[in-house]
């Protein structure tokens, strides 16, 4: 048997996967889910936005090239409206960074 998060007493972690091709959205949801977390997944960056304002994630994992929305907008989009709620209960996932240096989406 794997140790997982869950089988070891940790609380599990709840991931959002924003990916638009679907074979690797659903392998890498899977992996995750079988590593014990709880994993939602979007192929829509519009729709991916839409689920991180109503339900709160402790690590999404964003596409670049997206469909509704790209991922840099979504990330900036988010920032955006979290930094005008002063009260939401996702202040704190305002520190966002994406995975490549010259693309810091909190200064734009």
């Amino acid at each position: 048997m794997v140790a997982t998060r869950s089988s070891v007493g940790f609380n599990l972690l709840r991931l959002l996967i924003v990916e638009d091709d679907r074979e690797l959205r659903e392998a890498l949801s899977a992996l995750l889910r079988q590593a014990g977390y709880e994993v939602d997944a979007h192929a829509d960056g519009r729709e991916a936005f839409n689920s991180l304002l109503g339900s709160e994630y402790d690590l999404a994992i964003v596409d670049l090239m997206l469909p509704g929305m790209n991922g840099l907008a979504l990330v900036r989009n988010l920032r955006r409206q979290l930094s005008a709620c002063r009260s939401s209960s996702l202040r704190h996932a305002t520190r966002w960074r994406t995975g490549f240096s010259g693309l810091d989406a909190r200064r734009r």
